[in-house]
């Protein structure tokens, strides 16, 4: 199936089922894959791997493909960060500690710092 989103510029996305990795979503610079349903995660849906080319990072490519998951996700989606970039943009996109709701940016990236990774979590509204 293939869509095309408005987001100042035009991106298609593409997708396709990934094994344990769930549906993945791709378009030309990179790709996200979500999972429903799995046992270990504390959302219905979980981000499992989240990817943008190297050479196209700090375009906005990572943040269409995340917006294009909550669009098809909903509320219930979750995922591990283990970077500072990652913590950052789901942040900006609602996503908070699944530990601590109410806790600030500073206080994500500390985590993650700490642990190498922190779990967020789509903020329900």
């Amino acid at each position: 199936m293939k869509m095309l989103l408005s987001l100042g510029t035009d991106t298609e996305f593409t997708e396709m089922m990934n094994g344990d990795f769930g549906l993945t979503i791709s378009n030309t610079h990179g790709h996200i894959s979500v999972i429903t349903g799995s046992p270990y995660s504390p959302a219905k849906h979980s981000i499992t791997d989240f990817v943008v080319d190297d050479k196209m990072r700090k375009q906005g490519h990572g943040e269409a493909l995340l917006k294009e998951a909550i669009r098809r996700f909903g509320e219930d989606l979750g995922g591990q960060a283990s970077s500072k970039a990652s913590v950052s943009l789901m942040y900006k996109n609602g996503f908070r500690m699944a530990v601590n709701p109410r806790g600030s940016l500073e206080e994500a990236l500390e985590k993650m710092r700490e642990d190498s990774s922190v779990y967020m979590r789509l903020k329900k509204h």
